[in-house]
């Protein structure tokens, strides 16, 4: 009845409509209000029973979803960790039982459904990291001596012949904090220590505000790609009193007179190794503290460097300080009581070129007023020539 290529054709364009018919991958899966993707970001979910959304689509606006199922795995053994079962529902939610996963691990969570045609759609593998569930042996740590914004250091051998399998931190730097591992940093990825290159989307500001005397907020990096293989494991932490300064934000009632460093810090780390060793740092007075280059920092009013208190490598391998550094002073903090931070972090969202320079000079001083056109908040981004001496 139709010539050969006719049918052909036919045959080709019945095909193509019947594979879009065919109904995708969920479009976006949320666990407890919070998006999950399949980016290199890591999420941190608490483990407490969570529903688990998702949303469908399908080019047959006649179908219908007919049924799910929800897996998910671990994430260093990929041994099955918990599993819905093939569920019969119209549904695109499911309550998921978080509770019997294992605290500060990784995990990958799928989701699959299937149409009223019996058509089912596999979902890809979207990774989160269970919290932390206990700080063991980590202390409240402050510098010995009073300074606005010090610099906490610790180091440790990692053996030859190591391979990494997950390493994940855990950090409450108040008020603020930079981190560092091997003079790389944490926020901000294509950074280094000394050499900052901020870009839109890097993690500023952390962790975020509440009331300290009630519960410290923390907050986690998976960092397994930045442990060395062997040799010497640097990190370094650079606070900034934040939200903690007390010229703008006097303590409220249940603040102990104990608690009389604005600038406080509780971490661990954990590097899980394929061999079955591992390594757990912990914040304690074994730490090394000095002052920074900051010798004033406000939320409102800025902050103040001196160049020449800068020390090159701070938080790299093969440190040799050109200024006295002392240990770590145990404190009482804030409180014990921990609290993740769930609230999204704040991230560079666009950079702003200054409009105008103006230029004023004193007999003391020489200033440089910028002006950026916008009255907005944000953090100044210096740079300097090559070989610029400071003074």
């Amino acid at each position: 009845r139709y010539p050969f290529t006719m049918r052909v054709l036919l045959l080709i364009f019945y095909c193509v409509c019947a594979c879009l018919a065919l109904p995708q991958p969920v479009n976006q899966v949320r666990v407890g209000g919070i998006a999950l993707t399949s980016s290199t970001e890591t999420v941190f979910l608490h483990r407490e029973d969570k529903m688990v959304h998702w949303t469908l689509r399908h080019s047959d606006f006649n179908a219908v979803p007919h049924g799910f199922h929800v897996n998910i795995w671990h994430g260093v053994t990929n041994q099955l960790a918990w599993n819905s079962g093939k569920m019969v529902s119209n549904e695109t939610q499911t309550l998921t039982m978080f509770s019997l996963l294992q605290p500060n691990t990784p995990y990958y969570l799928q989701v699959n459904w299937w149409d009223n045609n019996g058509q089912m759609a596999e979902g890809t593998h979207l990774k989160f990291h269970t919290v932390l569930a206990a700080w063991g042996d980590s202390k409240w740590i402050a510098a010995s001596k009073m300074v606005d914004s010090p610099l906490f250091r610790r180091n440790v051998t990692v053996p030859k012949g190591t391979s990494v399998s997950h390493a994940e931190c855990y950090v409450s730097g108040l008020g603020f904090f930079d981190m560092y591992i091997n003079g790389q940093s944490v926020l901000s990825p294509s950074s280094t220590e000394g050499n900052p290159n901020p870009k839109v989307g890097d993690v500023t500001l952390v962790p975020g505000w509440t009331r300290f005397e009630y519960a410290a907020p923390f907050v986690g990096f998976d960092v397994s790609k930045m442990i060395p293989t062997s040799g010497e494991l640097v990190v370094g932490i650079n606070l900034g009193k934040g939200w903690r300064d007390r010229s703008s934000f006097p303590p409220k009632d249940k603040t102990t007179k104990a608690d009389d460093h604005e600038a406080v810090l509780r971490f661990i780390l954990t590097v899980d190794f394929t061999n079955g060793d591992k390594i757990v740092l912990e914040s304690d007075a074994n730490w090394m503290t000095a002052a920074s280059e900051i010798s004033y920092s406000n939320i409102y009013n800025g902050e103040t460097q001196d160049a020449r208190n800068y020390q090159p490598g701070w938080s790299s391998p093969g440190f040799k300080p050109n200024k006295p550094w002392t240990k770590a002073m145990v404190v009482p903090g804030p409180t014990m009581e921990m609290m993740f931070q769930q609230m999204p972090p704040v991230k560079i969202t666009k950079m702003i070129a200054p409009t105008h320079l103006y230029y004023e000079y004193s007999h003391s001083t020489n200033y440089i007023i910028v002006d950026f056109g916008i009255n907005s908040a944000g953090v100044c981004h210096l740079q300097f020539p090559e070989n610029t001496k400071a003074g």
